[in-house]
């Protein structure tokens, strides 16, 4: 005994569950979306070289950086604290 179904009858059975399927991936889509905002929020990020003007001066004073060395890092130095 075989039971055929009519094309309209299987799409009337099937609609509501590919309505739900639907909703749901909209839902995750929705949800994924907010966690990838959420985790990919811009931290304060320290953008300093850890030098101060002070290191830069021992550096120098001791030999480990000549005239022109240091000229260049303290112009960056000041440059960076703007």
């Amino acid at each position: 005994m075989s039971i055929a179904l009519a094309a309209g009858d299987l799409f009337n059975q099937i609609a509501p569950w590919l309505g739900g399927l639907v909703v749901v991936a909209i839902i995750g889509g929705l949800i994924m979306g907010a966690a990838r905002r959420y985790g990919t929020k811009k931290q304060p990020t320290n953008t300093s070289l850890g030098f101060t003007l002070d290191d830069l001066r021992r550096l120098k004073a001791n030999g480990q950086m000549d005239q022109a060395q240091y000229e260049r890092a303290k112009a960056a130095l000041m440059n960076s604290q703007k």
